[in-house]
């Protein structure tokens, strides 16, 4: 029996699906079947996975564009395999990341969920960013208040969470996946490799990048409110059905913004994931709606300042993903 589904679906990504296939065909554990679904795209994502002949890929084709969290939703609830993974049609996998992760979660039963720690790369492919996660559960629940500890897309999980996480991905949150983590780690035990075995492409046009309102900023903030509530009612609001509660809640964050501290936060976002000139035009921005806000200037000077030093490091000391994935 097939150890391993792994679930792609791509929107437009005719850019970079090629390379984010051939890292998961070149992976040292090969007992898997790759599913490619193809939200209907109107470049030439079809084509290029088309052109693979390796038999382990089964492609599908939405009729229409329902986008990512309901591709994933209908299609999971398909796989019969032992471990399943959903990954991204921009994205690298190292060819060492399957065997290292299975290996884990098949030396502790208790496990349910491995990810791993993981690089952020530009569109070019070169690295800017390392992100080192914990692999420890104990050390996981202890940093969970602070931020995501777990990145989907190197996620592998067993195949009863898609019978007991139910719905799998709640639409509710434009990114579900840190949401998706915490309501397994409400019930379950999880681990990452603390090997960087992701490559993580940050583009500025992805949805993640352009659609950084008030609610998608906080997403985490939201998320870890709904595991506290999870952890000492046993049930959190979305889970009630109390969505009054819930934009309540919402609220309360949106009033502690300003059109111009929005921007500050966007600003210091995009900075922090290598979009630079992005990062600029929201500082920029700022001060344009309060000229006499002095803090305006002092983001809009420091986001000047370290983009210029990043772009120099970037240039200078960044690896290309594929230095990283070589194996002897």
């Amino acid at each position: 029996m097939v150890q391993l589904t792994i679930l792609m679906p791509a929107y437009n990504a005719s850019l970079y699906i090629t390379e984010a296939v051939e890292s998961l065909l070149n992976q040292t554990f090969r007992d898997f079947e790759l599913w490619i679904i193809d939200d209907s795209s109107t470049d030439e994502t079809a084509e290029k996975v088309l052109a693979f002949t390796d038999p382990r890929i089964h492609f599908f084709k939405n009729e229409n564009n329902i986008g990512r969290l309901a591709t994933a939703n209908n299609y999971v609830q398909k796989v019969s395999t032992p471990y399943f993974t959903i990954t991204d049609a921009d994205d690298v996998s190292h060819p060492t990341r399957f065997e290292k992760q299975l290996a884990l979660l098949k030396s502790d039963p208790e496990l349910m969920m491995c990810g791993t720690s993981y690089r952020a790369m530009n569109q070019s492919g070169y690295c800017f960013r390392t992100i080192y996660l914990p692999s420890k559960h104990s050390v996981i629940l202890e940093q969970l208040p602070m931020h995501a500890q777990f990145h989907g897309g190197t996620t592998i999980m067993r195949r009863e969470v898609i019978d007991l996480i139910q719905p799998f991905y709640r639409q509710y949150f434009f990114e579900s996946d840190a949401d998706l983590c915490c309501r397994i780690l409400s019930r379950f035990k999880a681990s990452n490799v603390e090997e960087p075995l992701y490559y993580y492409r940050i583009l500025a046009t992805s949805m993640s990048r352009t659609n950084m309102h008030v609610v998608f900023l906080n997403s985490y903030r939201i998320v870890f409110w709904l595991y506290q509530q999870r952890a000492k009612m046993g049930k959190d609001v979305l889970e009630k059905g109390n969505f009054i509660e819930m934009e309540r809640f919402v609220e309360r964050i949106k009033e502690n913004y300003s059109e111009v501290s929005l921007f500050h936060q966007r600003a210091f976002r995009d900075f922090y994931w290598g979009l630079n000139h992005q990062a600029i035009g929201w500082s920029w921005r700022a001060i344009g709606l309060d000229y006499t806000n002095l803090k305006s200037y002092a983001v809009f000077t420091f986001i000047c300042f370290r983009s210029v030093f990043s772009l120099v490091k970037v240039f200078f000391m960044s690896k290309h993903y594929s230095a990283f994935i070589k194996i002897s």
